[in-house]
């Protein structure tokens, strides 16, 4: 019996050079369909909803697989699974979907959170799960930046260079920045959801969003930037560590 099974699957992206397979490091997508060609007994083709960068997060990154082999019930897989993958990759749940469903082209939302934190020194317990920020971000100014980003534009100015991409229009859905006080620190989240993103979009955002907040910038610079189109106009790229994939909307 061949089965399409769709998991959501949840990892700490500090030791991998990535989702995707690539030579020159074990990627999550390797270590995964490894697994997965363990459990099943055939050759696994693990599509993804979409890459994420070296060190970067995912609190739900889903994927999908045809399975040849029919002694573990569709929504069994994350106690086969788990049983082998190393403590940084777990999948949550599995279950069946149509042959027909995709697990990159049929998402239609894609919501990133990235995580930031302001102390008088750099938090251990935080190393690797957020971006350090040795200086108070002003979260008024940064919501006022958010606002010139929402809507369907041309997104050029957050897409880094040698991208292949020839269409550089997206939709963005909402964006925001909060802010929460935790003893010594105050922890800083930018949470956005798009129709898509271009590659690093969401970093470049996040730096040019901490470059206001800081006062480097003003707000409606980033009206300006979105409609000059050009890279080096945005802020720097913000570190990948900070970065999470929250979830996709199917």
């Amino acid at each position: 019996m061949n089965r399409r099974i769709l998991i959501t699957i949840e990892y700490k992206g500090s030791a991998y050079c990535g989702w995707q397979i690539q030579k020159g490091g074990v990627s999550v997508q390797q270590v995964l369909t490894e697994c997965l060609e363990k459990i099943c007994g055939h050759k696994i083709n693990l599509c993804g909803s979409g890459r994420t960068d070296s060190g970067v997060h995912a609190m739900a990154q889903y994927a999908h697989f045809d399975c040849n082999y029919d002694a573990i019930p569709d929504d069994k897989f994350p106690q086969c699974a788990n049983a082998l993958l190393p403590a940084d990759i777990k999948v949550l749940c599995s279950r069946r979907v149509e042959s027909s469903f995709h697990a990159r082209f049929d998402a239609k939302k894609k919501i990133y959170l990235y995580k930031m934190y302001y102390g008088g020194t750099a938090s251990p317990i935080r190393e690797g799960l957020f971006t350090y920020i040795p200086f108070e971000l002003d979260t008024e100014k940064m919501n006022t930046a958010c606002g010139y980003i929402t809507g369907r534009q041309d997104f050029s100015a957050f897409c880094a260079s040698g991208s292949s991409v020839k269409d550089f229009v997206r939709e963005i859905y909402s964006v925001a920045v909060t802010q929460i006080q935790k003893g010594f620190y105050t922890e800083y989240y930018f949470e956005i959801c798009g129709s898509g993103f271009l590659r690093n979009m969401v970093r470049i955002i996040a730096g040019t969003l901490i470059e206001i907040g800081r006062g480097k910038m003003q707000p409606d610079c980033m009206r300006q930037i979105i409609s000059g189109k050009m890279r080096i106009n945005a802020g720097y790229t913000a570190p990948p560590q900070g970065l999470y994939l929250m979830d996709v909307i199917y």
